[in-house]
């Protein structure tokens, strides 16, 4: 049996206290250079001003023929101009935002630089899940610590990894699931899961960081889940972008 799990976050988001947590409208596009798992209508639901500002990481510069055959009304402002960040050892060109430090990576200065400029908001990262081990852990390290800093800025900010991985900042949420999924926390964390899951945790309960307490979950439809620290959710296949807004 196939497991396909779709996922949306709903309109309304709050904290812990009565005040509904808003979320900035923006939207930014970063491309990576490990393997594009994308189709023709992967960023249907993604502003054109995203696109026209797409951030290529290092070597994600190699899928700008792919991305242009994909997106051709948009193929014109890559190439004359590409947004580029990195260090420029996977890449043929010159860098927009050159790194000269080899203390940290490409991906966690572009975020620093996002940091920095206190641009909150969801986040689509495309090509940032491949065969080195190494490098994905340490991405899910950079990325928890952005989602943390962002949160303490109050420029609360959503990433998303190829489609198979969010990451959520602390927070009261409907989610649409359906299928497995897995639940990680990136700081020991008092969490509630209910609604149409399989496993469900009706009170307060401590999940401590990175436990398997929320490994192989089954959503079969709505799934309240709250947190008072900042998570994950891992699905098992490449899914479709947030399909309603967040506010």
């Amino acid at each position: 049996m196939r497991r396909i799990l779709r996922y949306s976050i709903m309109n309304k988001m709050q904290k812990t206290s009565s005040k509904q947590n808003s979320i900035p409208q923006n939207h930014y596009l970063a491309i990576g250079p490990c393997r594009l798992k994308i189709k023709k209508n992967t960023f249907r639901n993604l502003p054109t001003s995203a696109l026209k500002e797409a951030a290529f990481i290092d070597g994600g510069l190699s899928h700008l023929k792919k991305l242009s055959e994909y997106l051709p009304n948009l193929a014109h402002i890559w190439s004359k101009n590409p947004l580029s960040y990195g260090d420029g050892d996977s890449a043929n060109t010159p860098m927009t935002y050159l790194k000269k430090s080899q203390e940290l990576s490409d991906l966690r200065f572009y975020l620093d630089k996002k940091l920095k400029q206190k641009k909150g908001g969801i986040y689509y990262l495309f090509g940032f899940l491949g065969k080195r081990i190494d490098h994905h852990l340490l991405n899910v390290g950079e990325i928890s610590q952005f989602i943390f800093q962002m949160h303490k800025k109050k420029c609360t900010s959503i990433v998303i990894v190829d489609q198979q991985m969010i990451y959520l900042p602390p927070g009261n949420y409907k989610l649409n699931l359906r299928g497995i999924f897995s639940f990680m926390a990136t700081e020991d964390a008092k969490v509630k899961m209910k609604g149409e899951c399989k496993f469900k945790i009706l009170k307060n309960e401590k999940i401590q960081k990175m436990s398997s307490k929320g490994l192989s979950n089954t959503g079969f439809g709505i799934v309240q889940i709250f947190s008072d620290k900042s998570f994950i959710l891992i699905t098992q296949k490449s899914q479709s972008f947030l399909t309603e807004g967040i506010s």
